[in-house]
C-alpha cells in the first residue's frame, strides 16, 4: 500500500531564556508528519431495481475514502460522499456501474459490476 504526505503540523512553543538584562522568549518548533494512504478499492455489496426505472447500488464503505466516482458504462456520472447511489438503466438493458473511492492523498483503483435493468417496465 503505498503512503503519500498529505499534511504537515508545525506546532510552535515558546521558551523563557535568561540573560544578564533580563527574560528574552525564545520559540521553540516542533513539527508532525501525517500520512494518509490512497484508499482500497470499494467492493459491491448490493444493486437493486427500485421499480421505478432506477438501480439503487451500494459499497461497502472504505476505510479513508472521502468520497466514490461513479461510472456508468464507462462514463464518469459524479462524486458523492455516500457510499451508494440510484443509476437509470432501461428495462432489459445492461449497465457497467463503475466506482472508486477518493481520498486527499488519490483515487483507488476501479471496481465494476454489471447490471441488468427491470425485467418490466412499472
Amino acid at each position: 500500500m503505498k503512503k503519500y504526505l498529505l499534511m504537515v503540523a508545525v506546532l510552535s512553543i515558546g521558551t523563557l531564556s535568561s540573560f544578564s538584562g533580563g527574560i528574552k522568549e525564545t520559540p521553540a518548533t516542533a513539527s508532525s508528519t501525517v500520512y494518509f494512504a490512497v484508499p482500497d478499492a470499494p467492493v459491491f455489496s448490493y444493486a437493486n431495481y427500485n421499480g421505478k426505472g432506477r438501480t439503487l447500488v451500494g459499497v461497502g464503505l472504505v476505510p479513508g475514502a472521502t468520497g466514490y466516482n461513479w461510472y456508468l458504462n464507462g462514463k464518469f456520472l459524479y462524486t458523492t460522499t455516500n457510499n451508494y447511489t440510484s443509476v437509470g438503466i432501461n428495462c432489459g438493458s445492461y449497465g457497467a456501474i463503475g466506482v472508486e473511492a477518493v481520498n486527499a492523498s488519490g483515487v483507488s483503483a476501479l471496481t465494476i459490476k454489471g447490471v441488468i435493468g427491470c425485467s418490466q417496465e412499472d
